[in-house]
């Protein structure tokens, strides 16, 4: 009895010990986990802001795409790494590969006459608004401003439904407009980002690879009829089949 005694209690105690060491093995990835995904999640406003040289470059973008048969010349091979896959009187569509990757980029040049500038480029920011006239949205929040004012960056989480039976996807990402009443230009860009108030969760997939750049130049004033734009688009939906952007893009004339 007395040795049955002795090895329940050593028992006991190498059970205790061997407890103690598989909750500390348990609490030390757990917080090596916190600490991947706390280090994984980095934003800064420094770093991932949408910058005036940002903007600048893609309206420098569209007014290279209208002067490519300028007499002189100057811009006569600058959409030479595209294809050009529609070519209508009122829109134009080209594609060109990304590097290592069976996907493409888009550009769109488009026109419009019966719509007011102010108009639609207040469809593509006015995120509540969207909520109601595009029904494939889920959610359409902005959840991080870098300023008070419209002239920073924002950053905007977006779920959207996908064809049955794929999962739907959600983007995060960063971006900024600007409205240059003296050049008359509208300028919207926007891109993939990471940030810690909305981490990858197994109710959606991440489009993690995301760009979007429109420039909307009026044919006359802001809230008159009539305007040119351009549409940069590129996004990596994970998906076996083109992204559905492009046949809105090819359809709609629109993003």
């Amino acid at each position: 009895m007395l040795c049955g005694r002795q090895y329940t209690q050593k028992m006991i105690q190498r059970l205790g010990k061997f407890s103690q060491r598989l909750m500390a093995l348990s609490q030390a990835r757990a917080r090596s986990r916190l600490g991947f995904m706390m280090g994984a999640v980095v934003f800064s406003w420094d770093r991932d802001r949408i910058t005036e040289d940002d903007l600048q470059n893609v309206i420098d973008d569209m007014d290279h795409i209208q002067h490519q048969c300028d007499a002189d010349k100057k811009y006569e091979h600058y959409m030479d790494t595209w294809e050009l896959i529609i070519d209508k009187e009122h829109l134009k569509l080209w594609r060109k590969p990304l590097p290592s990757s069976d996907l493409y980029e888009y550009k769109v040049y488009g026109t419009f006459y019966d719509i007011p500038p102010t108009a639609f480029f207040m469809v593509q920011i006015d995120c509540d608004y969207r909520k109601q006239w595009d029904k494939l949205v889920i959610d359409l929040d902005v959840i991080a401003k870098e300023t008070e004012d419209e002239a920073g960056s924002e950053v905007i989480h977006w779920v959207t439904h996908y064809p049955f039976p794929m999962y739907s996807r959600d983007y995060v990402y960063v971006r900024r407009q600007r409205v240059d009443y003296e050049k008359k230009v509208m300028v919207l860009v926007a891109r993939s980002v990471e940030h810690p108030l909305c981490p990858v969760n197994d109710q959606y997939v991440r489009v993690s690879q995301y760009i979007s750049e429109m420039v909307i130049q009026p044919h006359g004033e802001f809230e008159e009829n009539g305007f040119d734009y351009t549409l940069t688009y590129y996004d990596n939906p994970q998906a076996p089949f083109p992204t559905p952007a492009y046949y809105w893009m090819a359809k709609k004339r629109c993003p």
